[in-house]
């Protein structure tokens, strides 16, 4: 009897996550999202247009920039706190 009760309950939750979405999308156009570049130049017109006309490419280049600028910063950050007296490298575990 109780996997019953569970199953109806895990119906009613996915019934009311999901009727009022399909619902709602039987009534309205689709949304279409795009960036404004008419006033943009160099590099943020060059991304803008990659946003607008291949969502592919756009999500392959923001895909290899961040692991690519986030190594970067950690590079520097680390450098930086190097150079003011913070050694990361030679830190001692506690926990164990």
């Amino acid at each position: 009897m109780k996997k019953l009760w569970v199953k109806l309950f895990l119906l009613a939750t996915a019934l009311s996550v999901f009727l009022p979405a399909i619902a709602a999308a039987a009534k309205k156009a689709p949304l279409v999202v795009v960036a404004h570049t008419t006033k943009l130049t160099g590099m943020q017109a060059l991304w803008g247009n990659i946003y607008n006309d291949d969502p592919v490419l756009f999500t392959i280049i923001t895909g290899v920039l961040i692991p690519i600028f986030g190594c970067t910063f950690g590079i520097v950050a680390d450098f930086i706190m190097g150079y003011t007296g913070i050694d990361l490298k030679t830190r001692e575990l506690r926990e164990h």
